[in-house]
């Protein structure tokens, strides 16, 4: 088995069993997404145990991380630089540099506009916070940019649209990770 979704699988099914609760030890730092956690990076918590609140936004956050700079960079130049980095609740499907680098490598045109890029950026967006959980019990999200993402699990993988999901729950002071292996392109 795909050893992100056992990850997830595990964090989902020690969260479903009788009040305990999932901490994911990552490293910060996600080079490539051959660093994902593995079951044996999980370790239960039990219920009412106190949890860190994050104290950074989601931009801030994905830049800390160090493997979101693409990512970044095209939230910066959208329309949702500002809510992404001041307020709000939001969820958001994190492409890796790895992942940006695989479109680059790929598409013969990449987006030029501001325009482009508001679209892109807001595929990639739901309001509210859309944790692991949730995503099993709403598989079809909205996003900002108005289109829908359909979110399928099975025992050998997670996806949102064709990409796979590889770390999960991220947290930021306004909303939550998810990391992906690829860029979620809207359909025109």
């Amino acid at each position: 088995m795909n050893k992100s979704i056992a990850a997830i699988l595990a964090v989902v099914i020690l969260m479903l069993a009788g009040g305990v609760v999932a901490v994911i030890k990552r490293n910060l730092t996600l080079p490539s997404t051959t660093n994902i956690p593995t079951p044996e990076l999980i370790s239960p918590v039990p219920s009412g145990t106190p949890t860190q609140i994050p104290t950074t936004n989601i931009v801030d956050t994905l830049n800390e991380l160090g493997a979101f700079r693409y990512s970044v960079a095209a939230i910066k130049l959208s329309n949702l630089n500002s809510a992404l980095s001041d307020g709000g609740n939001y969820t958001i499907f994190a492409p890796t540099d790895d992942a940006v680098a695989k479109l680059f490598n790929n598409q013969p045109s990449l987006p030029r506009t501001t325009a482009e890029i508001n679209k892109i950026v807001g595929y990639h967006v739901v309001s509210g916070k859309t944790t692991s959980t949730d995503l099993l019990k709403s598989p079809i999200l909205k996003t900002l940019e108005g289109q829908s993402l359909t979110i399928k699990i099975s025992s050998m993988s997670a996806t949102v649209n064709n990409a796979q999901i590889i770390d999960v729950d991220i947290p930021a002071s306004n909303g939550v990770i998810h990391v992906i292996d690829s860029v979620l392109i809207p359909p025109k």
